[in-house]
Parts: C-alpha cells; structure tokens; sequence
C-alpha cells in the first residue's frame, strides 16, 4: 500500500505568481482529482521494479516537507468540502542542503576513487537518497563523525488525503480506494 502514498517534493510557485500566493494554489491541487487520475494513468498498471509483481495502487495520500523550519505555504491550508492539509509531524533536521555541491563532487570522487559502488550508485533500486548516503560513507572513510549530516533546522510535514477512506486503505483494512 506504500506505493499509494507519495511525496510532493518540490511544491511551490514561479516568480510573479510567488508573491500571489501561487504556491498555495499549487499545494492546494496535488490531492485534486486531476492529479489522481494522471496517477491512475502513470502507475496504475505499472510491474513493481523490486516485487515484479502488478500492484494496481490507487493515491491515497500525498505528503509534503516545508523547505526549511515552519511552512508559509502549509501551513492554514483548508478549503472546507476541498482541500485538506494536515500537519502530521517534524523531521529530526538530518539532511545534506548544507554540504555545498563542490564537496559532494569531491566526495562522489572518494569513494569512485575507493572503488565504491556508492560513487554512482543513483538508480531508484539502490536505496534511499543517493547523496545521503554519499556524503554517509564520504565521512566515515576519512574518520568524521555522520552526524555532521544533523543541521537541526526541523521541517514540518504535511498530508493532504485524497481518499476519503486513505486510512484503513493504507492499513490494508478496506482494500478499495475511494
């Protein structure tokens, strides 16, 4: 049921409609059912890369991240009978924003260097963020601590259901998507 829920990673508005509160248009339609059925169209059908297997998932649920601390696209997000967007939680403040692109590269030649299947090790079967774990194994093979990944600056996190029985659909309690 995983593969019904996803992220709105880069959600946002282009200048000038940045300052017209485009961004909040923008959120407000990533639950819609325009954007559901290109879901169904895109995935519906679709073999699982790691199972092989044909899931059929339907969108259930799509989760976004503020860019930095509190949301001021987000956050008060609520159009009654429309729209709702459900503040769920924080991150932690672990990430890579703060390890310029020159390092990474450096880091990236590291491990290429070592031989290391991380060096370009980016496909979507290779695990989690690719530079996370880049600038993870960077660090340890030259003796740094991996908390050096920990900027503590929290992000807030979003869901916005675009089920009305996303829930027990999730939990694998009700078996269709509505």
């Amino acid at each position: 049921m995983l593969g019904s829920v996803k992220d709105g990673y880069i959600v946002g508005a282009v200048p000038p409609y940045n300052q017209l509160f485009g961004g909040k248009l923008v959120a407000s339609l990533i639950g819609s059912r325009e954007v559901c059925t290109a879901f169904d169209e895109r995935y519906g059908d679709a073999v699982d890369i790691i199972s092989a297997e044909r899931k059929r998932p339907r969108l259930a649920l799509v989760t976004v991240t503020s860019a930095l601390g509190k949301s001021s696209i987000y956050n008060r997000m609520r159009l009654p009978g429309l729209v709702e967007l459900v503040r769920i939680g924080q991150t932690a403040g672990w990430g890579h924003f703060h390890v310029p692109d020159q390092m990474f590269r450096e880091m990236r030649n590291l491990l290429d260097f070592d031989g290391h299947k991380y060096a370009n090790g980016h496909q979507y079967v290779d695990g989690p963020n690719w530079r996370l774990r880049v600038i993870r194994q960077s660090l340890k093979a030259v003796g740094m601590d991996r908390n050096l990944l920990r900027h503590g600056i929290g992000r807030e996190v979003y869901a916005m259901p675009s089920a009305c029985n996303w829930l027990p659909y999730l939990q694998a309690q009700d078996f269709e998507c509505v």
